[in-house]
């Protein structure tokens, strides 16, 4: 699965996600991925937890056959096409599945953030200003030092993790990258080393 926390102000979105892929079953590390995807034609990052395959789905779908001009937009036809999208993993043991898009609208000079989740049927929920999102979900204090305070929640996520049982591990590892999304664009960093020692 994946680690995935937000801060979601008016003026800006960070994002932490961590680039660790595990085997379904046994949680056991496999590889490393990119789990965040910016479209830049439409100002937005896609992400998701779950399987890695339904996601990509999702961020061909939008590539090839989307008329969204922005996350607005992307937000009317996104619960409807995930459902459809869905059916095609009935038989092979799909997993929960979240999809996150978080864009700027340049028309109200805003953020806006929206989750997908497939256990309601991706029902569109949208964030507040201003939210902080833990995935797993892990309590922190107040955020003051952006991304700093993201990535060591994803730190602490982690311990927690490599402490879990087998069947209840989310699989937390690899590096953490840091996007921002702004008026100015969407800005990757280049990648923090998720340590714990």
């Amino acid at each position: 699965m994946t680690a995935i926390n937000l801060h979601i102000s008016k003026s800006q979105a960070v994002i932490c996600v961590d680039s660790l892929a595990s085997l379904p079953r046994s949680k056991e590390p496999a590889k490393f991925v990119s789990k965040a995807f910016p479209l830049m034609h439409i100002h937005t990052v896609v992400l998701g937890a779950g399987t890695f395959q339904f996601i990509l789905d999702w961020v061909r779908f939008i590539q090839e056959q989307s008329y969204a001009t922005n996350v607005l937009d992307l937000n009317k036809i996104t619960p409807k096409y995930l459902n459809k999208l869905v059916g095609k993993y009935s038989t092979q043991g799909f997993e929960q599945n979240t999809i996150y898009h978080i864009g700027y609208m340049e028309k109200d000079e805003s953020i806006h953030a929206f989750s997908y989740r497939s256990d309601n049927l991706f029902t569109s929920k949208k964030y507040e200003y201003v939210s902080t999102v833990t995935k797993p979900p892990i309590k922190i204090p107040e955020v003051k030092t952006l991304p700093d305070d993201l990535y060591n929640t994803m730190v602490q996520q982690k311990i927690e993790d490599d402490k879990a049982l087998v069947g209840e591990k989310v699989g937390i590892g690899g590096k953490c990258f840091a996007i921002l999304v702004d008026k100015h664009g969407i800005f990757i960093s280049a990648g923090k080393t998720l340590d714990t020692g």
